[in-house]
């Protein structure tokens, strides 16, 4: 579908340069420097259009590069439109000012590189938090789907309702990012497994003292993403 896309794209650009260029020799006759120079930045400004639409079609539905290609797709409608307006404008009414043409357009091209960079940039961040939060959601679903486990192996037993707390207390956890503090309990949440299979009652305080230590590391992994938030890290 994306390699029809492309090809559709790239004959429509095609045909619109073929039917600019046609209107350029039918509606000029005297042709002086600045129209060869308004011709060259309307040809520069469709092609510009055909590449940027190019390069978003090739990698559509990369969710972490959604901003690039919303803001690709403002700054190039936006750069053609005002490319090719300068560029009839001058070649219609102000015909004396070839040296003006030029620099505004060279201004515009300018401007254009730079929003695309800037944009470039946004998304690269914005991609990259998006992936931390989503590894940070699955890390956080995988402790979940244990506590649902430890809790399926302990159903009639003495822990339920302090499982039940635990796993309220990861649910409702800020799932933003990721600390070190998840790998401890990810590791403390092992060492309950084993203590909940062995099923003796020495074994189900250890447990339950096991549980309330989990619920302390889940108050620190709290306050580790309050200082990460507020730029302590």
């Amino acid at each position: 579908m994306k390699t029809r896309n492309r090809n559709v794209i790239g004959f429509i650009s095609f045909i619109l340069i073929l039917i600019t260029i046609a209107l350029f020799f039918i509606l000029t006759e005297k042709r002086v420097f600045i129209d060869w120079l308004g011709i060259g930045f309307i040809i520069a400004a469709e092609l510009i259009l055909m590449t940027g639409l190019l390069f978003i079609q090739r990698e559509r539905g990369e969710q972490e590069r959604t901003v690039l290609y919303a803001g690709m797709n403002s700054a190039i409608g936006l750069y053609t439109i005002l490319s090719i307006i300068v560029s009839v404008l001058f070649m219609g009414l102000f015909r004396e000012d070839a040296k003006y043409l030029l620099l505004i357009q060279i201004v515009l091209i300018a401007a254009y590189l730079i929003t695309v960079v800037l944009i470039y940039n946004i998304s690269i961040h914005v991609g990259k938090a998006n992936a931390s939060a989503v590894y940070s959601v699955n890390k956080m679903q995988e402790l979940l789907n244990r506590i649902v486990m430890l809790r399926n192996i302990n159903r009639n037993g003495a822990l339920v309702q302090k499982l039940d707390k635990l796993y309220d207390a990861i649910r409702f956890s800020d799932v933003s990012a990721t600390v070190k503090t998840d790998e401890i309990i990810a590791g403390k949440l092992t060492e309950l497994q084993i203590l909940i299979e062995s099923d003796t009652e020495e074994t189900a305080e250890a447990a339950g003292s096991l549980i309330d230590d989990v619920m302390v590391l889940i108050k620190q992994r709290a306050a580790e993403l309050s200082i990460i938030k507020a730029g302590g890290i």
